[in-house]
């Protein structure tokens, strides 16, 4: 088994994949299944217009502060470590990418690497595609745009995957699954304009069963959207296309942003103020976004319940699995809920209240939201057989993320 990494924005060291990589094999070995073989591909150094674009930008503002001395560069050019951190590298990088010349030599690099890994690995049967941010544009464009030169390299890494599935190749590999994660296609896409009927008709040519797509996107990931919005598939295609949708907090000052702005305090100076000025509701309801988007886009590649999905992906497990794995994926969830707390003593006391309870449309099990008399919420999850596979409960002020963990379960799940 092949696993081909393909990194996005912001990415400029070749060990970006280690992280996953490590919990992958982790997941592996917990299956007593053989660990893959890894190859991360890099291209991270063609990216590299935006360090000078700031580079300019410095020497203007302390040309004027030395022109002016009174003036205060962070007052007249607000906002900089914003610019020039996660939206400026995200920008910068997409741009760099559209531009034909740096697009053209990406996939070139592309291209190579991919048909290096396949060459070195000749007895291997499968070939399976996991990309993040940037680098899933990248794949979709190579894949699927009609809007290349025939000499482009986008069609050297067509013609790679599609030898894997022609029989007569000398080495009878298939491309088995593409894994996408925090990815912008649905939204590139408004500009590379790639129809549905297009990759339709190319999928056939890359796998000769239906291929696995899972698409992940973490709740906090401003840049992450789903696929289904621009594919929508039917039983005609060959795809099995998956979102997730991932609800872990993005980090700790998101985590605290959100419990600070949903205080009824916050809450009632915020509409208040919201009268007066709406952009201070706004402004409000955006804080926990702008504390949480630019880690919820990266973490990714240290994620657990990531590297749980990605091996589902790639080993394509049977029903019976899946289903055993819908239960965990939703215990894991919860056990990310900010304030969890493992409970081992049932709730279920007379006077408790029960808010909500919840079937898996894959019967694996339920779930149960019940309310003590003191307003603690608890959470109880059961399999198929009703036994018990996770209690916990949170504090009042983490109240408000288990409901939203339950409505995403929901979505999800039920």
């Amino acid at each position: 088994m092949l696993v081909f990494f393909m990194h996005g924005v912001a990415t400029r060291n070749v060990q970006y994949a280690d992280s996953l990589q490590s919990l992958i094999r982790e997941e592996f070995s917990k299956q007593q299944v053989a660990l893959p073989l890894f190859y991360a591909s890099f291209w991270g150094d063609v990216l590299n217009d935006v360090g000078k674009l700031w580079n300019a930008v410095h020497q203007n503002l302390q040309a004027f502060e030395s022109e002016n001395p009174q003036a205060d560069t962070q007052a007249i050019f607000r906002y900089q470590n914003f610019r020039k951190g996660f939206f400026s590298e995200f920008v910068g990088d997409a741009f760099t990418y559209l531009n034909s010349e740096r697009g053209i030599k990406i996939r070139k690099i592309i291209a190579e690497q991919l048909s290096d890994f396949i060459t070195r690995n000749p007895g291997e049967t499968e070939l399976h595609i996991v990309s993040h941010s940037l680098g899933t544009v990248v794949l979709w464009d190579a894949l699927f745009s009609g809007r290349f030169h025939p000499d482009d390299p986008a069609f050297e890494i067509r013609a790679l995957i599609q030898g894997c599935c022609n029989s007569s190749a000398q080495q009878k590999l298939q491309l088995k699954s593409i894994t996408t994660m925090g990815s912008p296609i649905a939204f590139f896409n408004i500009m590379l304009g790639i129809q549905p009927e297009q990759v339709k008709a190319l999928l056939g040519q890359y796998s000769d069963r239906s291929l696995r797509w899972s698409n992940l996107i973490h709740a906090s990931d401003v840049i992450a959207y789903p696929m289904q919005a621009c594919l929508n598939p039917d039983l005609s295609w060959n795809l099995t296309l998956h979102d997730h949708y991932l609800q872990t907090e993005a980090n700790f000052t998101e985590t605290a942003v959100r419990n600070f702005v949903s205080s009824d305090l916050v809450s009632r100076v915020a509409s208040v103020a919201g009268l007066v000025n709406p952009a201070v509701q706004i402004a409000i309801d955006h804080a926990p976004m702008v504390a949480g988007a630019g880690d919820a886009h990266v973490n990714y590649w240290r994620c657990p319940q990531v590297a749980r999905l990605i091996v589902d992906n790639l080993l394509a497990s049977s029903a019976r699995t899946r289903s055993a794995s819908s239960l965990m994926q939703v215990i894991a969830q919860l056990q990310q809920v900010p304030g969890m707390t493992r409970n081992f003593i049932p709730a279920g006391q007379f006077l408790d209240e029960t808010l909500t309870e919840l079937k898996f449309r894959d019967r694996s099990g339920s779930l149960q939201l019940i309310r003590t008399p003191a307003g603690v919420h608890h959470i109880c999850i059961f399999d198929a057989q009703n036994v018990s596979q996770f209690r916990g409960y949170v504090g009042w002020i983490h109240t408000s993320g288990l409901k939203q963990a339950v409505e995403l379960i929901r979505s999800n799940y039920c």
